[in-house]
């Protein structure tokens, strides 16, 4: 019985030891994982676009942490699903992808950043419905 505590004990004291160190990693991996869903967000309004032959409408809204395409189920929550926090200079982005794969609805690039406690990623939306890491 008292192997049982020591083992216990010692079990604890690696537990204290490991988790303030996970912690930052788990961040760094959440931001990257919402910077890379988002990415695919953009990808699935270009590539419907282009399969349907129509303008296929992307949204962003940064108070919401959300991001969804026009026609879509539901929008794609970052704070719910990451954890994470957008943040942008702009309030929110509506990006319209044509038929032929480019965006038209945006004359500047727009920053996007995915925050979750002090890690952060970042990408770039070009005029032309290109993202940039």
């Amino acid at each position: 019985m008292v192997e049982l505590v020591i083992v216990l004990m010692v079990g604890g004291v690696l537990m204290g030891i490991a988790i303030p160190t996970i912690s930052p990693v788990m961040n760094n991996f959440q931001a990257r994982s919402a910077q890379n869903s988002f990415v695919s967000i953009v990808g699935k309004a270009r590539a419907q676009a282009i399969e349907r032959g129509t303008e296929v409408r992307f949204y962003v809204n940064m108070a919401g942490d959300s991001a969804w395409v026009e026609g879509d189920d539901g929008a794609y929550r970052f704070r719910d699903r990451n954890g994470v926090d957008l943040q942008s200079t702009v309030g929110s982005i509506e990006m319209i992808m044509t038929p032929r794969g480019f965006a038209r609805g945006t004359s500047s690039s727009v920053t996007v950043r995915f925050v979750r406690g002090s890690a952060q990623s970042e990408v770039t939306l070009l005029p032309l419905g290109q993202v940039v890491f």
